[in-house]
């Protein structure tokens, strides 16, 4: 009786005994991360699937939109460097954060571009002409223009551009009105590279072409054309190399100040004054055409800045242009074409 006990103690501390190491080495462990621990920390990962694809029409709490999938989506084939180019536009709903409300409808174009409303016709497209060669009898203006590319007056004066081409070719007529001018600043600061302007148009406003540091060059399709060139009309642009004036009544006050890349010009017949620093600081002037020899200069600020060792003036002999520049010092030579 005595050996039956002390076995069957024996097997009750040995049952115990692993009991204890199975707790420790096997069940302890998972504790903390069955029932959690202060003391322990997890690095969880999360794998996160998108079940629908980016909205266009915003949410309750937040509004967004993919541009360029929009504008990959509206890419098309025909050729930008084609004088007209009619693109597709997207409209997208842009909501008010934090409620339903919709507020504004924009218009994005194959670029990725947001478009001016104005520019939107009610087929919901709109057209550019993207031709840098395009001064040319085989790329002419449309006689009216539907698609509101400019704001003009009553008078015909255009007095605000919302397009976005590099070349503007603007129209004789624009919603049934003749195009007379080119209002004050209209295209200031404007990354335009050329511009060609109507026969109709008698002036060039102060500032209208100030400070487009991209323009090269300026078409008037009427030589003939009598236009008021006015103050600052085309100062500060940088990159101007070719302009063929028409007849030029009268040229203001810092017309070309600065047009740092314009090397030759001719004025016509029949301007009788130009105005102070008018050719100011035109440091690639080298040849300057006047021909009414009855021109009037208002002082030689007209040409200060001005490189007067390689500038000539082209006009009449013993008129009173060349007097003029000679005693402005600078260097005169006969009209020969």
């Amino acid at each position: 009786m005595k050996k039956t006990a002390i076995i069957i103690v024996s097997l009750t501390v040995a049952i115990v005994l692993t009991a204890l190491i199975l707790v420790t080495t096997i069940i302890a462990p998972k504790f903390d991360e069955w029932f959690g621990s202060d003391d322990t920390t997890y690095n969880y990962s999360y794998s996160m699937v998108p079940t629908a694809t980016i909205p266009v029409v915003p949410q309750d709490t937040e509004s967004w939109v993919d541009i360029n999938a929009i504008a990959g989506d509206l890419a098309t084939a025909t050729d930008t460097d084609t004088s007209s180019t009619s693109v597709t536009l997207a409209p997208v709903v842009i909501g008010t954060e934090g409620g339903s409300a919709l507020t504004t409808i924009i218009y994005i174009d194959q670029n990725g571009n947001i478009i001016d409303p104005n520019l939107v016709n009610n087929n919901k497209t709109t057209t550019y002409i993207e031709n840098d060669n395009a001064f040319d009898d085989t790329v002419a203006a449309t006689d009216d223009n539907s698609f509101a590319e400019y704001e003009i007056n009553s008078a015909g004066v255009i007095t605000r551009y919302f397009g976005t081409s590099k070349v503007v070719m603007i129209p004789s007529k624009i919603q049934g009105i003749t195009v007379k001018g080119i209002g004050k600043g209209c295209f200031e600061s404007l990354y335009i590279s050329g511009v060609q302007i109507p026969e109709t148009v008698t002036v060039i406003e102060a500032g209208a072409f100030k400070d487009c540091k991209y323009l090269k060059t300026v078409v008037f399709k009427d030589e003939k054309a009598s236009v008021k060139i006015g103050n600052s009309a085309f100062k500060g642009c940088t990159s101007l190399e070719s302009i063929n004036l028409p007849i030029t009544p009268e040229i203001g006050l810092s017309a070309f100040e600065s047009c740092t890349s314009l090397k030759k010009l001719d004025i016509k017949a029949g301007t009788k004054n130009i105005g102070q620093y008018c050719f100011a600081y035109c440091e690639s002037l080298t040849a300057l055409t006047i021909r009414d020899d009855k021109t009037t200069f208002n002082g030689i600020t007209t040409f200060q800045g001005c490189n007067k060792g390689k500038l000539i003036v082209y006009c009449e002999v013993d008129s009173d242009v060349e007097f003029t520049m000679k005693e402005y010092g600078l260097n005169t030579s006969p009209i020969t074409g």
